[in-house]
């Protein structure tokens, strides 16, 4: 298993896009840069029923965004970068931190992510912070600019639904005191673990 980009159907995991079986991704916490605490306050639809789900149990999830990418090389020094739609209480939160001058880049972060195998015909978690934990991270840089982002202006998730979130994106760096064990898996049979950071 090479690099772990996968891209995920946010629509869908809102429970809207009319697709079944599409690849579902939760960012389940996210807190630091000196104080913030992004709330959970999505709710959605497991799409995850099935036996075998270690995160993903219930027949809800409660996050604090939908992924529409996660992209990780897979070395324990690579970056994660994600995308991912967030209510607009939490986009004005971190909004008004970034305005507000970021004090540590430190934070802490949990995410899980579902697919379908249509071989097995079962779904798998695709990605997740092993043993429910968070993983520990830093916002990474690239020419002096933090890479954090949040979009101001909302996308409906439907046309016909008066809901709307908006696009925060960032860039983590593996954190060299802390190591966080990644679990994921491209099917139903192939598994790895993955150690991000640490000394």
């Amino acid at each position: 298993m090479a690099g772990l980009d996968f891209l995920c159907d946010w629509r869908y995991a809102m429970n809207l896009s009319g697709r079944q079986m599409a690849r579902a991704g939760y960012l389940l916490t996210w807190s630091g840069v000196g104080g913030l605490n992004l709330t959970a306050d999505i709710t959605v639809q497991n799409p995850f029923t099935s036996t075998g789900a270690v995160v993903l149990t219930g027949t809800s999830v409660k996050c604090v965004g939908v992924i529409e990418k996660f992209g990780f090389a897979g070395d324990k020094e690579d970056p994660i970068r994600m995308v991912a739609y967030v209510s607009a209480g939490n986009a004005a939160a971190l909004g008004a931190k970034l305005a507000s001058g970021v004090t540590s880049t430190k934070f802490t972060f949990s995410f899980a992510i579902c697919g379908y195998d249509g071989d097995a015909k079962t779904w798998f978690e695709a990605g997740y912070v092993q043993g429910g934990a968070k993983a520990s991270s830093a916002v990474d840089t690239m020419d002096g600019k933090l890479q954090l982002f949040i979009d101001a202006s909302p996308v409906r998730i439907a046309e016909n639904v008066n809901i709307s979130l908006c696009r925060m994106e960032f860039q983590g760096a593996a954190s060299t005191k802390t190591a966080s064990t990644l679990q994921f898996a491209t099917g139903a049979g192939e598994k790895v673990t993955k150690t991000w950071g640490g000394a």
